[in-house]
């Protein structure tokens, strides 16, 4: 994950190479790199289905993470 301010553009599921767009284009040129934009208002792969108790779908681990 990164953020850029003042923008508050959020960006996820990085990679090094991701960097370099995202200097070029956003913090150069101003404009957000739209491949790699984290919108939590939109379903995506960084948003799993989740059961009615919040759970993700399919998780097996303890709910919520961490308790036992």
């Amino acid at each position: 994950m990164a953020v850029v301010y003042p923008d508050g553009v959020w960006y996820a599921a990085l990679t090094p190479a991701d960097a370099t767009d995202i200097l070029t284009s956003h913090l150069l040129n101003g404009e957000p790199v739209e491949r790699l934009r984290y919108l939590p208002e939109t379903r995506g792969s960084h948003q799993l289905e989740r059961e009615a108790d919040g759970r993700p779908i399919g998780r097996t681990a303890p709910w919520p993470s961490g308790d036992g």
